[in-house]
């Protein structure tokens, strides 16, 4: 039967122990007590026995009857002995409740308080350790005869580790001790062990034991306490062992004196020190923090006695994978992020396995947290990238990637990124963070859209309200603009039909066969086929050339008073005159002009004759292949005196001039106006104090005028058409 008993961190433990006693009135050839404790799921639970009295099988209990006695004759006198044994069956469990006392035949005492197992990976310290004055293991035995006692503490191996289940492989380095706080009235105390089902004894007696082979503490002799717990060292073969399957150690305790009262052993601790037959160590990776992303190396190596067959990698519970050939690695892409637990389990050809110890890593995940996904941004914005979970360490590097273009770099914080877009279209970004581990973990994917800033266009030629001569080509020209692209194309358009050009500089030829008014505009397009707004239209017309000499009156040069006329000038009613040229011709007949003025080229001429004569002077303008020659001034050089040049009438505005017959004059204090032929004629004259005066009764053509204002005298010339 089982009942539950102490707690011991979710620790199993088996204990078996044995006793035989010999009174001296009584033939007591051997009594036998084996104890075994079992802790499974973090309970420990004391287990009693089923023991064999007297060679009958029962369940040893508080309850039971007094064990059966068996009599004889051991020494040969006339008294009848008796004993009282029980069989050692290592597999059969005893109850034995803890922290209680247990009464048998003979006064037998356990207490089991408060223990804790210890264990470890690799070289393990496995021990039964109190944590204080009240814990102990104790068993007391009391007999009011004279009795001989031997007792047996038995530890099984899988009651030690707690990391796998391999054999205990003891060497050189390995050692086993046990200590008791009270060894009352007992005579010896020897290591046992179980090797390869085998049991084996210790020639040491002492309190500690080094596995050194050839030692002499290293010597130990075949032993079955299942046929005597009455171990005779006298006759027993103590040599060097080499011990390959160790599953049990413990501690008996053979006393042959012949003692009347209580025997106590209290067992403060029990430890063995011995290497595992599978040592595995994770060397790879090291604990720390690590990004996401990217892959980890996992390495491991194993000490092992027997051949290792498989070597298994784990994250906590999760089997990450396995590999049968030294060395033994792998490569890990955790699915997770958070705090990871990865240890390896080593497993030789007996079946045997252990645990490494754990490697704490904790996978961290660089994110986007700016921009988010379908933000939209124009061509020429600058998209602010901010990353979180980055993590600083030696050699931390953060890249903005889109696709496979790297964009940016940091490598300390603030972690943000500043990108300006110059090309439309979608972009897929992320972060990869790297450091010296080393170790990279990639961002999940953010999205942004960038819409095209469209092409702008600007018609430079021609501008509205420009003329053109009948004949010539007009080259329309224009310029275009793709900020953050490339123009494909500007199209020419008169309003009803487009023509294109497809290199910069952008032009297209007009040519019209007849006059009137035209019109023309101008749009560009971009890679991304946007196309600008049309620009403005411009207007502009196609006319006969024509040339145009002002003004057209005749002038007078008066070669005594020094009356030079007006200067000419010579337009035509085209815009762009850039390339128009001009030659001034004279003649003395109104519709011949044979004589060209030397050095007359400009649009503008004074007239500088010196003969008395009436002369025509016309001017020549020449465009490429046009050619027109202006309206012909009429030119009077005359030597006339009587006529007091005009002063300075600087003061005094004649207006109109030229006039259809009537003036007026700015000024105040108007007294006379005279008005003269160019011969000196006196044709008119107004004694009034007035401003306007009425000419209309004289010809078209040049007069001199004579104000009288107040004191002064003013000659003007004016014009009537």
């Amino acid at each position: 039967m089982e009942k539950n008993g102490l707690r011991l961190y979710g620790i199993r433990i088996n204990i078996v122990f044995l006793l035989y006693y010999k009174p001296k009135s009584y033939l007591m050839k051997r009594i036998l007590l084996f104890v075994l404790l079992t802790t499974p799921f973090f309970t420990l639970k004391s287990q009693v026995k089923i023991v064999e009295w007297g060679g009958q099988m029962v369940t040893a209990d508080a309850s039971l009857p007094v064990p059966s006695i068996i009599t004889v004759n051991i020494n040969g006198d006339t008294i009848t002995d008796r004993e009282t044994r029980t069989a050692f069956n290592e597999v059969i469990p005893l109850n034995i409740t803890g922290g209680s006392y247990k009464s048998f035949e003979i006064p037998l005492h356990f207490a089991f308080l408060g223990y804790s197992l210890n264990s470890g990976g690799g070289f393990d310290t496995w021990s039964i350790t109190n944590s204080g004055n009240s814990d102990y293991l104790n068993m007391r035995y009391q007999e009011s005869t004279p009795a001989t006692l031997h007792a047996l503490f038995f530890f099984k191996k899988t009651d030690f580790l707690t990391t796998g289940s391999s054999k205990i492989y003891l060497d050189s380095t390995s050692s086993f001790s046990r200590s008791f706080t009270n060894f009352e009235h007992l005579d010896t105390a020897r290591f046992i062990l179980k090797d390869n089902g085998q049991y084996y004894i210790s020639e040491s007696i002492g309190s500690s034991l080094t596995f050194a082979t050839g030692a002499s503490d290293g010597n130990w002799a075949l032993y079955n306490p299942a046929d005597t717990l009455d171990f005779f060292d006298d006759t027993a073969a103590f040599l060097p062992r080499n011990f390959t399957d160790i599953t049990a150690v413990g501690v008996l305790v053979d006393d042959d004196n012949w003692y009347t009262g209580r025997r106590w052993i209290h067992l403060s601790q029990i430890n063995v020190t011995a290497r595992m037959s599978i040592e595995p160590t994770l060397t790879s990776p090291a604990a720390g923090v690590y990004l996401s992303g990217d892959t980890i190396d996992l390495a491991a190596t194993v000490n092992s006695v027997n051949p290792v067959t498989t070597v298994k990698f784990y994250d906590n519970s999760t089997l990450i994978g396995t590999d049968n050939i030294a060395p033994y690695e792998l490569s890990w892409l955790p699915a997770a992020i958070g705090k990871r637990n990865v240890y390896v389990v080593a497993y030789d050809n007996l079946g045997d396995s252990v645990r490494s110890a754990v490697v704490k890593v904790d996978i961290r995940d660089v994110k986007i947290i700016a921009p988010l996904s379908g933000a939209v941004y124009s061509e020429g914005d600058t998209v602010t990238v901010t990353a979180l979970n980055v993590v600083p360490g030696p050699g931390l590097k953060l890249y903005l990637y889109t696709g496979s273009t790297l964009r940016d770099s940091l490598t300390a914080a603030p972690f943000t990124f500043k990108w300006q877009v110059t090309q439309y279209g979608t972009y897929n970004i992320y972060i990869k963070a790297v450091n010296d581990v080393p170790s990279v973990s990639i961002s999940d994917t953010v999205s942004i859209t960038v819409n095209n800033v469209p092409p702008t266009v600007s018609l430079t030629f021609p501008v509205n309200n420009d003329k053109f001569p009948l004949g010539d080509t007009v080259i329309a020209t224009a310029t275009a603009v793709a900020p953050y692209g490339t123009i494909t194309r500007v199209e020419f358009n008169n309003g009803s039909v487009s023509y294109y050009d497809n290199t910069s500089p952008y032009s297209y030829a007009f040519y019209y066969a007849t006059t009137g008014n035209y019109r023309v505009r101008a749009r560009s397009r971009d890679d991304a086929n946007v196309d600008s707004p049309y620009s403005g239209y411009a207007n502009y017309s196609m006319v006969v050339f024509t040339a145009t000499v002002a003004p057209a009156t005749t002038q007078v040069i008066n070669l005594s008073s020094g009356t030079t006329g007006s200067l000419l000038t010579a337009s035509t009613n085209i815009t762009y005159t850039g390339d128009v040229t001009y030659r001034w011709l004279w003649g003395t007949d109104s519709a011949v002009y044979i004589n060209e003025i030397a050095g007359q080229t400009a649009s503008t001429y004074m007239p500088d004759f010196s003969t008395v004569d009436t002369l025509w002077v016309v001017c020549e303008a020449t465009k490429g292949t046009h050619v027109d020659t202006s309206n012909a001034v009429k030119i009077r050089v005359v030597n006339i005196t009587g006529i007091t040049p005009v002063i300075d009438g600087s003061s005094v505005v004649v207006y109109p001039n030229p006039t259809n017959g009537a003036i007026s004059i700015d000024g105040s204090d108007i007294s006379m106006l005279e008005v003269f032929d160019l011969s000196g004629h006196k044709l008119l004259s107004f004694s009034r104090n007035t401003n306007y005066f009425d000419l209309s009764s004289l010809s078209p053509g040049s007069y001199l005028i004579r104000i009288h204002k107040g004191l002064q005298t003013i000659k003007k010339m004016i014009v009537i058409q």
